[in-house]
């Protein structure tokens, strides 16, 4: 065992910052002939942990058993956790939850879980077998997530009891041999792999005098998914002392060019020596006019073929036509733009609709909404928020976001062999949909399904299935036969 856990604790340190936590199940026999075995969560739980300034990982088990055959103690059906000790007479099965977390200041990451049944025999030794005279080993539960930072990773398992003793016994028969006592763990590797990973361990083993040095190289790289900061460890070991030290390295991802149209770029509102001052009223009402000011109203505003240096705000509703503003549109209801032009932002506490004509509706802004977004023609230079569902397509012109679509429900993104639709980063509480002739220049994050016929620069990350027959040119979750075609990754500098 103690060759097992020293390998899984290089692995943690040079490789991909493996979690390993184990729990002893020792198996003894008492000389009533019962079998009984006892799970010691402490001292005999081993956390091994990694803590820098902006990460640490945690695990932690509970365990329980349910009385199938009644004793004195314990009635049958009843369900007892996280004892000292379980009498296999009484139950047939042990039930588990391990759970692994981990803190950081932002971020998601990738993790997978192998838990597994370790099965030796040996003499104990600071209670635990050092030189197992034989060993075998069963899967019990493979399982992956998605985390955040402060999320619960959560795998369960059960141990069935009478196999763990027919294999004891089938080993012992086989080999005609009793001899030592039996040891079961169950343990439990935890890898964070999915966000940027060393493609191999860097190891060296030499001797160094006095003053001499030597320098391990080797490569980090990135699945044109991330940019990201990976601290490398670095420990150096003689007969009498260690010494630690890490260091912080930038792997870059280049997501190639970002849409044609971004930034997006206006010229300066002016208006003539004729124009209106600022516009206040419950319900105002205008066309074919030059304000110089803002347009404030009580209830709705409805403005057409105008041109305003100052914002426009409403409690109610606000409707614009081929209508050019300087400032910011903001409303408590809906907002409908056709045409036209918007310097600033556009947030709504309701829906927003904006709609291109022949040319786009540009907006150098940011686009928000408590309701649902429907925009058709536009480049966006900011970004797009929803608290519902965002649908972007294209008209007589093509539909460009330069900053990233945020969405609570799903997003949706199409465009046409004339007039494509592109945008940077995807990040959904629901589905998304990457049409035909839609490119992603990034990630795209989902907590729902991603279909992809269109390109996706980066990678996809999904709650749920990933399909479609478009281009993913980071993390391609899709399986072979779905037809999807992945690209290769980027990579960063070296450590040393």
């Amino acid at each position: 065992m103690a060759e097992i856990d020293r390998s899984l604790r290089f692995r943690a340190f040079l490789n991909e910052w493996f979690a390993i936590l184990l729990v002893a199940l020792l198996i003894l026999t008492v000389l009533t002939g019962w079998w009984a075995y006892s799970v010691n969560l402490d001292p005999t739980v081993e956390t091994e942990q990694r803590l820098t300034e902006q990460w640490s990982e945690s695990t932690s088990y509970s365990h329980s058993v349910e009385i199938q055959r009644e004793a004195t103690p314990f009635p049958a059906g009843e369900v007892i956790e996280n004892r000292p000790l379980y009498y296999t007479a009484t139950a047939d099965s042990l039930d588990g939850i391990y759970r692994y977390e981990y803190q950081a200041d932002s971020g998601n990451v990738e993790v997978a879980t192998e838990t597994f049944l370790l099965i030796q025999a040996g003499e104990f030794e600071d209670g635990r077998i050092e030189d197992p005279f034989w060993e075998v080993t069963e899967p019990l539960r493979s399982d992956s997530d998605r985390i955040e930072p402060g999320e619960t990773h959560t795998v369960r398992f059960s141990v069935d009891i009478q196999s763990v003793l027919e294999t004891i016994a089938t080993v012992e028969a086989e080999l005609d041999s009793t001899q030592g006592q039996v040891d079961v763990r169950v343990i439990s590797v935890t890898s964070n792999s999915g966000i940027l990973s060393m493609n191999q361990p860097l190891s060296s083993v030499e001797t160094l005098g006095p003053n001499e040095r030597v320098t391990v190289d080797g490569t980090i790289s990135a699945n044109r998914s991330r940019t990201e900061d990976v601290t490398l460890s670095i420990m150096v070991t003689g007969e009498r002392e260690r010494i630690e030290t890490s260091r912080v390295v930038t792997v870059d991802v280049d997501l190639g060019e970002r849409p044609a149209a971004c930034p997006v770029s206006l010229d300066a509102v002016s208006v003539g020596e004729d124009a209106l001052g600022t516009q206040q009223g419950d319900d105002i009402d205008l066309s074919d006019v030059e304000i110089d000011g803002n347009v404030l109203a009580d209830d709705d505003v409805d403005l057409e073929d105008v041109t305003v240096t100052g914002d426009v705000i409403a409690d109610g509703d606000i409707d614009l036509r081929n209508t050019t503003v300087g400032g910011t549109v903001t409303a408590d209801g809906d907002i409908d733009i056709v045409g036209g032009a918007v310097h600033g932002d556009v947030e709504a506490d309701g829906d927003i609709d904006i709609r291109g004509q022949q040319d786009v509706v540009s907006v150098r802004g940011t686009v928000q909404a408590d309701g649902d977004i429907d925009l058709r023609g536009v480049a966006i230079g900011g970004d797009v928020e929803s608290d519902g569902d965002i649908d972007i397509q294209t008209s007589n012109s093509s539909s460009t976001i330069c900053g990233t679509l945020i969405a609570d429900g799903n997003v949706s993104l199409s465009g046409s062999n004339q007039h494509p639709a592109e945008t940077g980063p995807i990040d959904a509480d629901g589905d998304v949909d990457v049409g035909n002739h839609a490119t992603v220049f990034d990630t795209v994050d989902s907590d729902g399904d991603v279909t992809v016929r269109g390109t996706v620069e980066g990678g996809v990350f999904a709650g749920g299935t990933v399909s479609g027959n478009g281009t993913i040119h980071g993390n391609d979750p899709r399986e072979d036969d779905d037809g999807g075609s992945g690209g290769s990754g980027g990579s960063g500098g070296g450590g040393n």
